[in-house]
């Protein structure tokens, strides 16, 4: 049984709670936040029988196996030092971090720590996502040749939001972007090779929307979009030789995958509808402590650190650079 504490509780702990009920092996033992008001309604909404007003609180809790960090990404480095020296096993929020060298940094700790580290990007478990992978493997679609994703939302805006702040590592890239590229590097099956890429920027200076080209190093050309602005198609389409598939309805979440070639279509559903899909990525982490792994193979370390680098260099061209890393 593999004991859950939760470190933040704002809306991606709420999903991450919400969706719980399908993880086995497991349970959430507490969850903590500045606030201890609001760590006390989160526990109660959820059910989770402790809940902490301090997030050492929390981490010096022995009864905490694992700790899925849900803050925003540019406390991630803090707050996951903070666990991997206490030592609890994590699970952190995407990114992983606002730039590779802090990612390399987090990396050093869960080694030197002996304890397990990954990247909550859950989409590479989605079932959908996971379907297509094992038709692209299969090769139903022939040879990957393109990859086309978009993701945009209308989010809310105003100036007391996260969306505009600076401070707090805001902007489409790492937000949304990381997405459509995520789709793009599993399914190229090359890290990127050159790249182009425009971008429009709030007054604050945060990136509004991005429009990327990117060319791989096996051939693979992928387009990509994102916005924090404007609501997209939001669908993925991984385009091969002999066929395509179409990731649908929110790519990065989608319950649904279709596969596409000219003798027929085939169509796959997750009729799972009572989760948003967290549990996913928590029952692989449940399954890799258990198995004494410090790195989930689906996603390893070094998939976090290539997307990390390739973000580094998008903003630095687009010039976003927040006031911390100056």
């Amino acid at each position: 049984m593999i004991r859950w504490g939760i470190l933040g509780a704002g809306n991606i702990a709420n999903c991450f709670a919400n969706d719980f009920h399908r993880v086995h092996n497991s349970c959430i033992g507490a969850v903590a936040a500045r606030d201890g008001v609001r760590a006390a309604e989160f526990a109660r909404r959820h059910g989770i029988p402790r809940w902490y007003g301090s997030y050492l609180e929390l981490v010096r809790d022995p009864d905490i196996d694992a700790v899925y960090v849900a803050t925003t990404h540019n406390f991630h480095l803090e707050h996951v030092r903070l666990c991997l020296e206490h030592g609890k096993n994590v699970l952190c929020e995407k990114p992983a971090t606002v730039n590779l060298g802090e990612f390399e940094e987090m990396c050093r700790l869960a080694r030197e720590n002996d304890l397990f580290l990954m990247e909550a990007m859950w989409t590479v478990f989605i079932p959908a996502f996971v379907q297509a992978r094992r038709w692209v493997d299969e090769g139903r679609i022939g040879q990957v040749r393109a990859v086309h994703a978009s993701l945009g939302f209308s989010l809310d805006l105003s100036p007391e939001r996260r969306c505009l702040n600076m401070d707090l590592a805001a902007g489409a890239l790492l937000d949304l972007l990381i997405y459509p590229l995520t789709l793009g590097r599993v399914f190229s099956g090359a890290p990127a090779a050159d790249f182009q890429i425009m971008a429009d920027l709030f007054d604050t200076g945060a990136d509004k929307c991005e429009m990327a080209q990117v060319r791989y190093a096996n051939g693979v050309m992928g387009q990509f979009a994102a916005s924090s602005a404007e609501r997209y198609v939001n669908d993925g389409v991984i385009v091969g030789d002999k066929g395509r598939i179409v990731l649908p309805d929110s790519f990065h979440h989608s319950h649904r995958a279709i596969l596409i070639t000219e003798d027929s279509t085939v169509e796959f559903v997750d009729k799972t509808d009572d989760v948003k899909g967290y549990n996913h990525e928590i029952q692989a982490v449940v399954d890799c402590i258990e198995a004494g792994l410090k790195e989930c193979p689906q996603m390893p370390w070094s998939a976090t650190a290539e997307m990390m680098a390739l973000m580094d260099e998008m903003r630095r061209r687009i010039g976003v650079i927040y006031p911390f890393e100056r």
